[in-house]
């Protein structure tokens, strides 16, 4: 019995579905460029603010982004706590996907069960505590409006 498998593509062919990876990464370089390069541009419109009136937890984070590109951390993690841990988190993928791609292989393998717990821990509970940091004013005016006679 004979099993006919597809020959792999050559080292750094695109296959089916890259496309869509790489237009995603230009599309990013170009964004960020130009946030570099303009300053003054405004950054995406945050839909959960202007439902809601209240910052969303990634509110800040292309300020942050914008930050990080002059080189000036302290002011990135003023206006977002996590812009390092997405930066990194995103980094690393990108890494994992490219060498992917590099070796000829149709996906990055899955990570480790234990290392996606891990990261998904660390990114939800960041995100929760920016989410009360920044909740805090709105439940002092409730709590103050509540405990009044």
């Amino acid at each position: 019995m004979t099993s006919s498998s597809p020959a792999a593509p050559p080292r750094g062919a695109l296959r089916p579905g890259d496309r869509a990876w790489l237009v995603l990464v230009v599309v990013v370089v170009v964004w960020l460029s130009l946030l570099a390069a303009f300053p003054a541009m405004p950054g995406l419109p945050c839909v959960w603010r202007w439902a809601t009136g209240f910052d969303c937890p990634g509110c800040g984070m292309t300020r942050a982004c914008r930050s990080l590109l002059r080189g000036d951390v302290w002011a990135a993690l003023e206006h977002h706590p996590l812009v390092l841990v997405v930066v990194a988190a995103a980094a690393m993928h990108t890494a994992r996907v490219l060498t992917s791609w590099w070796r000829g292989a149709a996906w990055p393998p899955p990570l480790p069960r234990r290392a996606a717990v891990v990261a998904g821990v660390v990114v939800a509970t960041g995100f929760v505590v920016v989410v009360v940091q920044r909740a805090a004013p709105v439940w002092a005016v409730l709590w103050s409006a509540l405990s009044a006679p």
